[in-house]
């Protein structure tokens, strides 16, 4: 499942001064269609590539990318500075 939000916080001595959200699920449709585009275009290299002999696949790249996409799901990042701390989460 890919990530749906991004959480960005801003707190300065325990206070938080700010807060973002970023609703990626809004991309994704257009981010599917891309995605399509892209697996045929794929597939059709690598029909290209076998006839010439070569075995690397462009597709299954395509795929442990989205896999990784998915995978970032749940990542928490928090930097805390002197007076601030910097908080990430990918839901």
């Amino acid at each position: 499942m890919p990530p749906a939000l991004v959480a960005v916080s801003i707190a300065e001595e325990g206070r938080t001064t700010f807060r973002m959200l970023f609703p990626l699920f809004l991309l994704w449709p257009l981010l599917l269609v891309l995605l399509l585009i892209m697996l045929l275009v794929l597939l059709v290299v690598d029909a290209v590539r076998l006839a010439v002999a070569e075995r690397y696949s462009y597709t299954r790249l395509l795929w442990a990318g989205l896999k990784v996409v998915g995978e970032t799901r749940g990542t928490e990042v928090s930097v805390r500075g002197n007076t601030r701390t910097v908080g990430l989460a990918v839901r």
